[in-house]
């Protein structure tokens, strides 16, 4: 008795990644991730307070960006809570670093409330000497709690 096996073969529709294009966005976010999420996010946070709900001004804008280290610094807390909470065994360095990034926020949130948020150009030049230095304290949280991940 012969019997006949006819193979069928299902042609399989091509993905997103096969396009050249998005597999090259896709290798993209995937090398720079560590980086990228964070910083989309803040920038997410910042569009969303200015644009939803509200008329955007360039008084509005300026309020927003001498605030928007303070959030830079919450999502470094936020990234240093997530280490507590997923590693336990390791709290005890992790708790500190929570309680330093806690005073930190403190301060940003007195630099960023002392700042004056007038447009003139005395104001504007006070204003941004004041989110420069508000920066580079919230940047380097950031920067140490993404360091932190790293390390785990």
């Amino acid at each position: 008795m012969k019997t006949d096996i006819e193979i069928v073969t299902k042609e399989v529709p091509p993905t997103l990644s096969d396009v050249p294009i998005f597999d090259s966005v896709n290798i993209f976010f995937s090398e720079n991730a560590l980086w990228l999420v964070p910083i989309l996010l803040v920038l997410i946070q910042f569009f969303f307070k200015l644009f939803v709900a509200e008329r955007a001004s360039f008084h509005q804008v300026w309020k927003n960006f001498l605030q928007s280290p303070v959030d830079v610094g919450f999502l470094a807390l936020s990234f240093s809570a997530t280490l507590l909470i997923t590693t336990p065994k390791s709290s005890g360095g992790l708790f500190g670093t929570a309680l330093v990034f806690i005073l930190l926020l403190v301060i940003s949130i007195v630099i960023w409330k002392s700042s004056p948020t007038h447009t003139t150009k005395k104001s504007v030049f006070t204003s941004s000497v004041f989110v420069l230095f508000n920066f580079i304290i919230t940047g380097s949280m950031l920067v140490y709690s993404i360091s932190m991940m790293l390390r785990i």
